[in-house]
């Protein structure tokens, strides 16, 4: 009986840890309302800072996904990045990462069509629990006549969406424009280590009931 118990716990304890990977920030599905033009020349957004806080556990941030588009005329010219930055009174603070740097739209396939672009993280960062962060699109280096344009959204729904969007046009941040409307954004983090670990126990104990109750037969 002990040993069925110890099982079934254990079970438990493995779907926990799996379920411990997750979406902190999801909006991807919602209606897309509207687009924010982003270059650094033609009197554009240079930078576009959505808001999101972690839950109360910690989880290394892996990938950032954002609906993204071109405008149909021009060309451009340089690149643009996607950062995580600190947060500082409800406005970005200092750049804590390079999710992903040096992209281009004619690089990425931008179209007039918005698509869900995945910008990987060469190394996952430590997001700390209950904490302010932001995902910044720096488009400082981007120029020429053809826009890269990001898809938001007037409404803030979904998992761990915050409508603080702030936004600066020329120049460099403090980000004083506060647009109040989302961003299409995915960001997916993983398990911290200890979940991965507390996982490998159960299945470690797992492993030893089974073995145990073969040699008993």
């Amino acid at each position: 009986m002990m040993r069925k118990l110890v099982f079934s716990m254990m079970l438990v304890v493995v779907g926990l840890s799996t379920a411990s990977a997750a979406d902190i920030f999801n909006n991807i599905l919602n209606n897309q309302d509207y687009l924010v033009p982003m270059n650094s020349t033609l009197g554009n957004w240079q930078y576009n800072a959505e808001a999101f806080t972690t839950p109360v556990s910690t989880y290394p941030l892996m990938s950032t996904t954002l609906v993204l588009a071109a405008s149909s005329v021009g060309t451009s010219t340089g690149s643009f990045a996607i950062e995580l930055w600190s947060d500082l009174a409800s406005a970005p603070g200092n750049k804590l990462a390079d999710i992903s740097s040096g992209h281009t739209i004619s690089g990425l396939g931008l179209t007039s069509t918005p698509t869900n672009i995945k910008f990987d993280m060469s190394s996952p960062y430590a997001l700390v629990s209950s904490t302010s962060y932001w995902i910044v699109v720096n488009a400082s280096g981007l120029t020429g006549g053809k826009q890269l344009q990001v898809v938001g959204t007037n409404s803030a729904i979904g998992v761990g969406v915050t409508a603080n969007n702030n936004m600066q046009q020329g120049g460099s941040p403090p980000f004083s424009v506060n647009f109040g409307n989302p961003s299409h954004m995915l960001m997916v983090v993983v398990p911290e280590p200890s979940t991965y670990a507390l996982g490998f126990t159960a299945m470690s104990v797992m492993a030893l009931v089974a073995r145990r109750r073969k040699t008993a037969a």
